[in-house]
């Protein structure tokens, strides 16, 4: 016969013997969580989700450094008081012509001497010359 103390699993015998044998039984009821303790617990890691604006939701392919400034900006100045932080630039920064949601074949990018992608200068003027863009807010 066995009895299941939160993740532990000990038999009846052994608990009557350890609780005869020195009153062990409170150092195990001690190590043990309850259902509702455990859930408490997992719930404090992340107290609220990432909170943020992702250009692909709005503009897809096409996003422009105009556009993720005013974006950043409208967060910055009424979000970020309820928790929005993240600005996320997505997929397709580095394509000079993408247009829509489509990725447009056999593209011509830039890259560096160890293939990193470089940033669109004409849809992303602030990168040119590896300048970037400031934060905001």
């Amino acid at each position: 016969m066995f009895q299941k103390l939160g993740h532990m699993r000990v038999s009846v015998q052994t608990l009557l013997r350890k609780v005869i044998n020195g009153g062990l039984l409170l150092v195990v009821l001690a190590g043990t969580s309850s259902k509702a303790e455990e859930a408490q617990h997992f719930y404090r890691w992340a107290l609220k989700p990432p909170m943020g604006w992702n250009s692909w939701d709005c503009f897809g392919t096409t996003v422009t450094e105009s556009q993720v400034r005013e974006q950043a900006e409208f967060m910055a100045k009424h979000l970020a008081k309820y928790g929005w932080e993240y600005v996320v630039v997505d997929i397709q920064w580095y394509e000079p012509f993408a247009r829509g949601h489509e990725y447009r074949p056999n593209a011509e990018l830039v890259m560096d001497q160890w293939g990193r992608l470089w940033p669109a200068t004409n849809r992303f003027p602030s990168a040119a010359g590896g300048a970037g863009v400031s934060s905001v807010g």
